[in-house]
């Protein structure tokens, strides 16, 4: 019961953690408009603690849970197996360890993203823009950040929900931790109220449609040994965001890779569809966000906008290959930076245009918090 306390004093007063927002660092992409996609085993970047075992592998899905192995044993469930799009208690208790900010039944399709970042200090998986099966919006992120303490972190962005028109159970949604291997579970608790337990195993089932009620919120587990003590912190505040918004001409497109998180040297603007007609792409910033956009037909540029004022000014990206270019904007690690909002958008060169230029879409890029 000490241990228990003094776990709940710790996610009470602890500073480190207080804001918490999204990992800034996104790291690298394991699938693109995937369905039913277990990806390639990854390594954690240290020895994880779960349920009085170490794990140094993670073997990541797109419906929201992730299953620990050393070098792949246990094994995993394999891409296209059906326990991945069937959210029941008994599948979530079978198999390897799993860890489950929101096993539901979704998909990647039309955009959606699912990326790994992994460091001697922070496990990072985020599935993004993200949607229920068969049902168009809303499209949601969320994102599970393991510590080396074992500390477990889900971090939901505003919409995240359980729902799916493939029938049957399709439409419930898990959010825990357990060590499987077919246990029998305990009783499901109730997340959002706080607690603790001293079972390995701690989950909630939710078996109606669109009753998910983690969204626009961070869940933390801490471990007690056996069990977790368990709370729920709130609506993010002050963090980073990266926001796109208008559309671009000639399919110039402008996206932010990772967030603008104080200290995240990694952050990047991505150029993407640029033109053959040059190897060149420019990224502009300005301080006024400028949306609905400016048409730009009057200076030869029919169906172009101009989403930024450019009172920065107008910077040279990174090389142009295979019509993608990367303009890095790492951000300072200074707490004065804090707010601070630019507005920025992409220019190419064109054949499509009388002015020979084309532009892309805007994004909104606000400086925040985000652990980087």
């Amino acid at each position: 019961m000490l241990r228990q306390l003094a776990a709940a004093a710790f996610l009470l007063t602890s500073p480190a953690l207080a804001q918490y927002c999204f990992h800034g660092s996104f790291g690298t992409v394991l699938g693109t408009n995937t369905v039913d996609t277990v990806f390639p085993m990854q390594s954690i970047g240290f020895q994880f603690p779960f349920a009085g075992t170490t794990y140094t592998n993670i073997h990541v899905n797109d419906h929201g849970f992730v299953q620990l192995s050393n070098n792949g044993v246990p094994a995993p469930l394999v891409s296209g197996a059906a326990a991945l799009y069937t959210p029941t208690v008994a599948n979530f208790a079978a198999g390897a360890p799993k860890i489950a900010p929101l096993y539901c039944d979704m998909e990647g399709t039309d955009g959606g993203e699912v990326r790994f970042y992994s460091s001697a200090t922070h496990c990072v998986v985020t599935w993004s823009n993200m949607r229920s099966y068969g049902i168009t919006t809303p499209r949601f992120s969320f994102q599970l950040m393991l510590e080396p303490s074992g500390i477990i972190h889900c971090i939901y962005g505003p919409g995240v929900t359980n729902n799916s028109t493939f029938g049957g159970v399709s439409d419930n949604g898990i959010c825990g931790a357990t060590p499987a291997g077919g246990i029998t579970l305990p009783a499901a608790s109730d997340l959002s109220a706080g607690g603790l337990t001293a079972n390995n195993s701690l989950f909630e089932s939710w078996v109606t449609a669109n009753t998910f009620d983690l969204a626009n919120n961070t869940l933390m587990l801490v471990p007690t040994n056996p069990g977790y003590t368990y709370v729920l912190h709130g609506a993010p505040s002050n963090c980073a965001s990266a926001t796109s918004y208008g559309s671009g001409c000639d399919g110039v497109t402008l996206t932010g890779i990772g967030l603008p998180s104080i200290g995240n040297a990694s952050f990047t603007l991505r150029v993407s569809n640029v033109p053959a007609v040059s190897p060149l792409a420019l990224v502009g910033f300005g301080t006024v966000v400028v949306n609905p956009g400016t048409p730009l037909a009057s200076i030869g540029m029919p169906g172009c906008a101009a989403y930024t004022d450019l009172g920065i000014g107008l910077f040279g990206s990174g090389p142009v290959v295979a019509g993608t270019s990367d303009y890095a904007a790492g951000v300072p690690n200074n707490i004065a930076l804090l707010g601070v909002t630019l507005s920025t958008q992409a220019v190419a060169f064109s054949t499509t245009t009388a002015a020979l230029l084309a532009t892309s879409n805007g994004v909104q890029v606000t400086i925040g918090y985000g652990a980087p």
